[in-house]
This record gives C-alpha cells, structure tokens and sequence, in this order.
C-alpha cells in the first residue's frame, strides 16, 4: 500500500488535534479517542491493509435482557450509518467496524468517517443500553445513582 493512505491519516489527525487524543501510533495503526458526550471518549482503532483502512470501536457489552429489542435498534441504525456496521463479536458485545477502500481514504472522508461516528453512537447508545441493561439501570437509580436520563458525572 502507498504512503498515501498514511499521509492522508497524518494530516487529518493533525488538523484535528484540538479534538481527537491519539493514543498510539505504530507502522500501519493508529489508536485515537473521539470524544462524545454519551459514551465520554470513544476508543477508535485503524488499520492499514492491502484493501484499504479499517476502523473498530466497541460499542456495548452483550445486552443482559431484551436483547431482541438492542440487536434490532442497531440494525435498524446500520442503514444509516455511511462506512460503519454493527457486528456481534464472539463474547457477544456489540462493536461497529468501517472499512474505506483507497481510493476514499481523503481528509474529507476520514472526516465523514468520524462524524458518522459520533452521530451513530450518540443516536443509539444511551436507548442500546437503557434496553440491554435495564434492571442494572433501575437497580442504580434506585440507590442513588444518576441512571440512563441523568447527565454523567464527567459532563456536570
């Protein structure tokens, strides 16, 4: 693969620097945080490869109940989601995966990538999680805690 994918990486990362953390950097890898106000901070990996750059993020642990209910709120998003899918891992946790070919990969893109990001996980997480946990959630409001609807401590 041409450097071109790796300049393009670099100079989106740094024009956005005032937003985005990156935790690492290594040959063909980056790990960069976005943050969000649901989720506080959202831990992106990219990958190089031969067909072009890959993007994970987990996304939320296997749901404890209705999960029929969470598995169909992100299919459903996954129509409009651009690059991103949710897929099901082998614990059963809930991630999102993009994959941009190499004739995509741009600044433009990498920001759409992203952008698409934020807005799915801000669009979906708090009802995935008020659905796939809401005895926990109930258990936690009930002995004082902040619960799904309450702002989180870190954005008071």
């Amino acid at each position: 693969m041409s450097d071109h994918t790796e300049d393009a990486v670099e100079r989106f990362l740094a024009s956005h620097e005032a937003n985005l953390t990156v935790r690492s950097r290594e040959a063909d890898a980056w790990e960069i945080l976005v943050p969000a106000y649901a989720k506080q901070a959202i831990a992106v990996g990219l990958r190089r490869s031969r067909w072009g750059l890959r993007a994970d993020t987990f996304f939320m642990r296997r749901p404890m109940e209705q999960a029929d209910l969470v598995y169909e709120l992100v299919l459903r998003r996954c129509a409009r989601a651009h690059l991103w899918k949710f897929y099901v891992t082998d614990d059963g946790d809930l991630a999102l995966r993009a994959e941009m070919p190499p004739t995509s990969i741009n600044e433009e893109e990498l920001g759409r990538l992203f952008g698409t990001l934020i807005s799915i996980v801000e669009d979906t997480y708090l009802q995935a999680v008020g659905l796939g946990f809401a005895s926990v959630m109930a258990l936690q409001v009930e002995a004082g805690g902040p619960g799904i609807d309450a702002v989180p401590p870190w954005a008071k």
